[in-house]
């Protein structure tokens, strides 16, 4: 679960490989509401109303945007996220998922646990995006999780990146990244 919250934190947070912008307006995180409504998910991560807000470092963190739009749902798709690009596993539980919409584009992150084989899930995501023009990638494995990364269009444009690790019989898995 720690790597798969961290896989997901992560996840949501990449770019399309330019360097940062030094101006706050490009990032693609937005601050929280000064009095949102929360609750605290299977994930340990509170969702509110326009985000979730999970520890991070300093060098995690970005500047708030006010052109950009957060929303976080635990336990279930968020409405809006692009499930015509990056579909739900059949047979799926969702442990969260989020969008965040900028001037730019979208940073997409979808969470989840399965008792489908790791192979099973690579499987899936690997027909559904390469269908859709993607190309698939596999590199280095990171502590016993199986990773995969898939881009689209001209510089990479569009970057997903696909995580999958065991526990206790099922796997935990979680996919997102930047869509132009």
């Amino acid at each position: 679960p720690a790597v798969l919250l961290v896989t997901l934190v992560g996840a949501a947070g990449c770019t399309d490989g330019r360097e940062p912008s030094a101006d706050p307006a490009a990032s693609s995180a937005s601050a929280p509401s000064a009095s949102p409504s929360t609750s605290t998910g299977p994930t340990g991560v509170e969702a509110t109303e326009t985000g979730a807000t999970p520890s991070a470092s300093p060098s995690e963190s970005a500047s708030p945007s006010a052109t950009s739009t957060e929303e976080v749902a635990v336990g279930e798709v968020v409405e809006g996220f692009p499930l015509d690009v990056v579909p739900l596993l059949p047979d799926a539980e969702v442990a969260l998922s989020n969008v965040v919409r900028d001037e730019g584009g979208r940073s997409v992150a979808l969470a989840g646990r399965t008792s489908r084989s790791p192979q099973e899930v690579v499987d899936f995501y690997t027909q559904a995006l390469t269908a859709q023009g993607f190309t698939a990638t596999t590199p280095p494995a990171v502590d016993g999780a199986v990773v995969t990364t898939y881009t689209r269009g001209p510089a990479a444009a569009d970057l997903l990146t696909l995580s999958v690790t065991s526990s206790a019989g099922l796997q935990d898995f979680s996919i997102g990244g930047r869509l132009a």
